[in-house]
């Protein structure tokens, strides 16, 4: 095998090569300064077509760093290899290297997937990884390129609300390649954490789906004008646009008496939380109204007389009030209505009566 000194004027770059960073370059150049210069000389081939000049097999990286350090040549190895043969010289050596971004990872993934016929189980056998791993990097690469070149899984990433780590890149794959640049843009120069981006993605396509269920055209095409371009704003919620869709089409504003209902019976029953081994809570209805009663006891320094539990027929009394007050009137209360034996009953408690001795 003969190495041989080549212009660096006449070398190329492989289209085949999976890799978009090249990291390390001002150090690497610092060495090639040194009396030993490159140590390990680079793969190249005749580049097809062009008398004189070559394709650059491996070595790319050595390459540019021998640019950096204002070299004329660099020693290489010429072989005569054809493109199957440089793809998958490439993927040997890349998949052999482990400062890789996800997004080269994909892009050599997918290479062996349309060029070698690799399913992607295969693949993830041939690395030890689980298939989801293969998968999900792939999909990186439909991401624009401005975004895909910012792709890190650096250690700690997570910690720095400007990067652009891998879960946040996922995140945004679901969306048009005009909001992923926006969004991405705000992740890049305001921070976000992929908690924040995920919610983000999820508040987009909830406004972009309540508005394309819009039917009046003029009214959508408004909507669409108003809030698709500023659907990452923090103004910008499903709850405002929903809000002023159904103003719109004269619909009643605001929560419904069956939500204000329920929060009602939330708030009588967090009310009873912190008591529940002295109180109870009872629903009822009557007609078209709806009733909710807490009973809570506590005693404070009083002896509580014992009570007794008296069950009186519904015809007994009018309502609610007049057995209330019949059990006030023996020291008790009514705790309301109750269903047993196929009849209803007020359950009423009052004193208790103290038997005479025989």
């Amino acid at each position: 095998m003969s190495v041989r000194e080549i212009p660096l004027e006449k070398l190329r770059t492989s289209p085949f090569n999976p890799r978009i960073t090249f990291s390390g370059l001002e150090e690497m150049a610092e060495t090639m300064d040194q009396p030993m210069g490159v140590i390990e000389p680079i793969t190249i081939r005749p580049l097809p077509g062009v008398e004189g000049e070559y394709e650059i097999v491996v070595g790319e990286r050595r390459v540019r760093a021998a640019k950096k350090a204002k070299r004329k040549t660099i020693p290489a190895v010429i072989k005569k290899l054809s493109d199957d043969e440089v793809m998958r010289m490439q993927i040997v050596e890349n998949l052999q290297r482990e400062d890789l971004t996800p997004a080269e990872e994909g892009k050599l993934f997918q290479e062996l997937q349309t060029k070698f016929g690799h399913s992607g189980a295969s693949i993830a056998r041939m690395i030890g990884r689980d298939p989801s791993y293969v998968t999900e990097r792939i999909q990186l690469l439909d991401l624009p390129q401005e975004i895909m070149t910012r792709v890190t899984m650096a250690p700690g990433a997570e910690a720095e609300p400007t990067t652009m780590t891998f879960s946040k890149a996922r995140a945004l794959i679901p969306l048009e390649p005009e909001k992923q640049i926006i969004l991405a843009k705000k992740i890049t120069e305001k921070g976000m954490t992929s908690v924040q981006v995920e919610g983000a993605v999820r508040k987009a396509e909830e406004i972009e789906t309540m508005i394309a269920m819009v039917k009046r055209p003029a009214l959508r095409e408004q909507l669409e004008r108003k809030y698709l371009s500023r659907v990452f704003e923090e103004d910008v919620t499903p709850t405002a646009v929903k809000t002023e869709i159904d103003l719109a089409l004269g619909k009643p504003i605001g929560p419904s008496l069956e939500e204000q209902w329920r929060d009602v019976v939330s708030q009588v029953w967090a009310l009873r939380r912190p008591y529940m081994e002295n109180s109870f809570v009872r629903e009822w209805r009557s007609e078209d109204r709806r009733f909710i009663q807490a009973t809570i006891w506590m005693d404070v320094g009083m002896k509580i007389p014992s009570l007794e539990r008296e069950d009186h027929r519904e015809s007994e009394f009018k309502n609610f009030q007049e057995a209330d007050k019949y059990a006030e009137a023996h020291g008790g209360y009514c705790s309301g209505i109750i269903e047993m034996a196929g009849g209803r009953y007020w359950c009423i408690f009052v004193k208790k009566t103290k038997t005479k001795a025989a």
